[in-house]
Order: C-alpha cells, then sequence, then structure tokens
C-alpha cells in the first residue's frame, strides 16, 4: 500500500476519471495502437458502429489491476509517465494526465483480446471450490493476483488478491472461515477489509461484502454472493497473457488457452429454444443432431466497464462443429456465433432456426421473415473488405456463404436486398433485386461490390447484373 497500487479510485466522483465514453479517455495515439493490434473481430468490437470505445465511461478496474500486476512483474517503466516516479503510487490522476487515462484505457480495452474471453469463458464453468482455491495457489508464490468476477445483473469488476488468511467471520449472518484480501480499485487508496473476499471452505459459498452492504443499498441490487449467482470469471498472474499486444512491450505471443471455446451469444434464452449441432449445413434436409453435451447454457460479464448486465448465450465445447439454435414458433432471433477466426451475426423478425459453420455459413429460416446476415473474418478474406452484410424482407430462407474470391447469397426472396461492405478505412453500400435465387458478391474495386448470377444454371455465376 502507498507503494505497488494506484493512488486515485476507478471513480469520477472523486475526480479520478471524467465521467464520458472510453473514446475521450484515450488519446490519438493510443487508439492508433490499439487499432493495430487488434483482429477484424476485435476492431468491430471496439471501433465499430456502437462500439465499445463510445459507451459511456463505466470504471477502468480491468485496466487498472491488469496494470498494477504488470508494474509488479516490473513491466511500467514510471518515469516515462512521470518524471521521477518510481512506484505505481506516484502516478498523476488521469484527469490530469491524459498519458495515464490512455493507459489505462488501453488496457482496458484489451479484455476484447481472443486470449482474455477465453479465460472469461473457462473459469465461468468451474465451480468456486476449483477457483477459489486456485487463487490461493497462486498467491503462495506470487504477491498479486488479479480476479475478476461478475453476477448476471450487476455486471463485472475486476480486483487484485494480494494475501489470504483463515479466521472466523459472520457477515449477514453467514459463517466464513477463509478471507482472501483485496485491493479494489474501486476502493479508497489504503486497505479496508470491508473489500476482501470472504470464502466458507465447506461449502465454498462466498461474499464480498462492501457490494453487499454499500452498493446494494445504493444501487437496489442483489448481494454479491455465490448463492445469488455470483463467480469468479478470470484469474491469472501471467504477465504475458494480460500483455498480449499490449502497450508496455507487449507481443501477440501471450500464453496459449489449451483449448478454443466458441460462444453463442444468444441475447434471450427460453425453454422454446434448442442448440444442438448439425453435420451438413449446405442441405436442406438436416440430419440428426449430433450429441450437445457440450453445450453449455450461461451468461458472461466480459466486457468490464462498469454495471452492465451479463449476456446470455451458450458455451460451445466442440468448436469445430455447426450448429443450429431453433424454436418451435416463428419469434424474433438475434444470435452472434464467435468461431476462432470468424465471427457470424443473424437476426430475424420471425424466425424459427439459425445454423451456423466455422467455415463461413451462416443460415436463417422463418416465416416471411426480415433478415440480417453478417461475417467477419480475422484472416483469409476474400475481397479488401473483411465484414459483409446481407438484410432483406419477406423471405422464408436466407444464407451467406464464404465462396471463392467472394460470397454468395442465396433466398427465396431476393428483392430489396441491401449489402454493406467495410473494413477499417471504407465502407461500401448497394441495394438491387433480383428474381433469381442466388446472386455472387464479389469485389471489382475497394469501393465497388460487383453482383454476378448463374443464367444458364451450370453452377457458375457469370453473368454480371446492375
Amino acid at each position: 500500500w502507498g507503494v505497488d497500487n494506484w493512488n486515485f479510485t476507478n471513480s469520477y466522483w472523486d475526480g479520478s476519471f471524467t465521467d464520458t465514453t472510453y473514446r475521450r479517455q484515450i488519446n490519438s495515439h493510443y487508439l492508433s495502437v490499439l487499432a493495430d493490434n487488434l483482429t477484424s473481430s476485435e476492431y468491430n468490437v471496439i471501433f465499430g458502429s456502437g462500439g465499445w470505445l463510445d459507451e459511456d465511461f463505466g470504471g477502468s478496474c480491468y485496466g487498472m489491476s491488469s496494470l498494477a500486476l504488470l508494474s509488479k512483474k516490473g513491466y511500467f517503466p514510471y518515469d516515462d509517465y512521470k518524471r521521477g516516479a518510481v512506484s505505481l503510487y506516484e502516478m498523476n490522476k488521469p484527469s490530469a494526465d491524459m498519458e495515464i487515462s490512455s493507459l489505462i484505457t488501453y488496457y482496458q480495452m484489451l479484455q476484447v483480446k481472443g486470449v482474455i474471453q477465453q479465460l472469461y469463458r473457462d473459469y465461468s464453468n468451474r465451480s468456486h471450490a476449483s477457483n477459489i482455491k486456485e487463487v490461493i495457489s497462486l498467491l503462495n508464490s506470487n504477491p498479486c493476483v488479479v480476479v475478476c468476477f461478475a453476477q448476471r445483473y450487476w455486471g463485472g469488476h475486476a480486483i487484485l488478491a494480494i494475501g489470504y488468511e483463515t479466521g472466523s467471520w459472520t457477515i449477514n449472518g453467514k459463517f466464513y472461515d477463509g478471507c482472501i484480501k483485496m485491493c479494489d480499485p474501486n476502493s479508497s487508496t489504503n486497505y479496508d477489509e470491508i473489500f476482501n473476499f470472504y470464502y466458507n471452505s465447506s461449502s465454498y459459498n462466498w461474499t464480498i461484502p462492501i457490494y453487499t452492504h454499500y452498493y446494494s443499498n445504493m444501487y437496489s441490487y442483489q448481494d454479491i454472493t455465490s448463492e445469488n449467482g455470483a463467480y469468479i470469471s478470470l484469474i491469472s498472474t501471467n504477465a504475458k497473457t494480460l500483455n498480449t499486444n499490449g502497450y508496455l512491450g507487449g507481443t501477440a505471443s501471450g500464453s496459449d488457452y489449451d483449448r478454443f471455446i466458441a460462444r453463442i451469444d444468444a441475447y434471450e434464452i427460453s425453454d422454446e429454444r434448442r442448440v444442438s449441432k448439425v453435420t451438413d449445413v449446405t442441405h436442406d434436409d438436416l440430419p440428426n443432431s449430433k450429441s450437445s453435451d457440450d453445450i453449455i447454457e450461461t451468461y458472461l460479464c466480459d466486457q468490464f466497464g462498469g454495471r452492465k448486465e451479463a449476456t446470455l448465450g451458450y458455451n460451445l465445447y466442440d468448436p469445430d462443429s455447426s450448429y443450429k439454435v431453433s424454436q418451435a414458433a416463428a419469434a424474433a432471433l438475434d444470435l452472434k456465433m464467435d468461431y476462432e477466426f470468424c465471427d457470424l451475426f443473424a437476426s430475424a423478425s420471425a424466425g424459427t432456426d439459425v445454423i451456423f459453420d466455422k467455415n463461413g455459413y451462416v443460415q436463417v429460416n422463418g416465416e416471411s421473415t426480415d433478415y440480417t446476415l453478417t461475417m467477419t473474418l480475422d484472416d483469409n478474406y476474400p475481397t479488401d473488405w473483411f465484414t459483409l452484410t446481407a438484410s432483406g424482407s419477406g423471405a422464408n430462407f436466407a444464407s451467406l456463404k464464404l465462396a471463392d474470391g467472394g460470397y454468395i447469397l442465396s433466398s427465396d426472396n431476393l428483392s430489396g436486398v441491401a449489402l454493406e461492405a467495410f473494413n477499417r478505412d471504407i465502407t461500401v453500400t448497394i441495394s438491387f433485386s433480383t428474381d433469381y435465387d442466388s446472386v455472387y458478391i464479389y469485389e471489382i474495386d475497394d469501393s465497388h461490390i460487383g453482383l454476378k448470377v448463374d443464367t444458364d444454371g451450370d453452377g457458375v455465376y457469370e453473368t454480371d447484373i446492375a
């Protein structure tokens, strides 16, 4: 305390940060470096329309916690940010120093990196006991551990574990015999036991008193306890992982996760919906679904920008399969699929099912539905644009498929279709109508989309249309 922690909190109430968007917390230089270190899909999340940078500021707990660990590991060149500084505590408040604000915001944004997102998906499905034991084990050989926790209707938060002890505590009538001491960027700059993480070594139920007493009264939220659905979502002492594409000498070679966990963000889950694996997405008659034991329904708070409700969806432990989300009656569907090297989106106003395939295929079926299909490719995209969106209406079927040199859009109604293609520099939009049931979409040049149809039915799209 007074050396390794920041000398300010991540609140704007005490003047540390400005109550504004993230974009106004980071300067143009850091923005440029950040953009250069993101994949296409990561770029869309942060810089795209309605992206994270333009959200209202909600705290920078992850940026401050990860930087505190990197500081302890020797990554932080204090003197580069404040002349003569030799500790983290001597850094200026962000409101007084745009360099500090930019650095913290840069690391806050790094949560979007794949390696961090994989940790969120992995830890969220582990037991409370295994996660708590891992934190304690890491503290035996590390001075601090980055720990993130979340609760569905409350949002997520990042803190630092700095020690542990056993004893006897009664909090809200519940008994706890273990305590993990915490440094919380939300707290004062001095140690306060009310921010600690208390657990029961028999049941491994846990609570953090400050978020039980103060914030629950202030915002009428549920207490932050495991019994109310709170969970640990990330544990790390690995500086290379936390600094993957980081500003402080980070590289793209952070520690790899053991396996990729794919993810469907469904935003809404009901008993009427079913998620299954399918074996052939290109045939009209789908075969029976494969086993779906590795499809885990869960909610995630994967961007710790403050008190934001978690996103409902499914963690998919077979990332190579094709997946189908179906419902008995036609109704609104809004789905995002995250494969390792592409993001697929599908929405329908009256959809019955959506199918995703990692090789670049998204399909929606419905009842005279409005639809939007989007494909974002991180590598090997066939045009200068890495994202393509197709929107139409009055369709019972529509699909978007990656093809050699472009994309194929198919539907039983290709009247009044709008296309949008974009990369980091250029956005191109066109609209078209055709009586054909599929079109080949390609790049004439980086500012013009071309369309071809198969007029003789031989499977070759040879005829341009306006």
